[in-house]
């Protein structure tokens, strides 16, 4: 009954975890040591953004999820907004081919003019930071 009402709350579909105020993550959670592609962008005020651009990145992280699932890079986590950004987070055995699989999808979604992505690779933290 609870999770229902906070899905109702703030907005969530099913199979997201409810983490904070505006913060939702997908299952499954990755595994340990994986890479991981975090995409940022901003949004119109200083906090959580408006209801329309939460609901418009919910809709676009179902499109980078189905595209991950077909291209079998790894797995869409979920996404986070708060202080005046949005970031969408996906994990597999590879950030480079991760970020090839959703490439085309990300240059056509408008919010993340101005945004960036980052690429996390192995276990040392080297990062990629690429600049849209």
């Amino acid at each position: 009954m609870a999770m229902g009402l906070l899905r109702w709350l703030f907005n969530t579909r099913p199979g997201h975890d409810f983490l904070g105020p505006w913060m939702f993550r997908s299952r499954p959670a990755p595994a340990a040591g994986q890479e991981w592609v975090a995409v940022h962008f901003k949004l119109s005020d200083a906090q959580f953004g408006t209801a329309n651009e939460r609901d418009a990145a919910h809709r676009f992280s179902d499109e980078l999820s189905s595209v991950i699932e077909k291209q079998g890079v790894g797995v869409f986590d979920g996404d986070e907004f708060g202080n005046g950004e949005g970031v969408l987070f996906m994990y597999g055995p590879n950030a480079d081919k991760l970020f090839g699989a959703v490439y085309s999808t990300l240059m056509t979604w408008e919010p993340l003019k101005g945004g960036h992505v980052i690429k996390r690779y192995g276990k040392k933290a080297d990062r990629e930071r690429i600049d849209f």
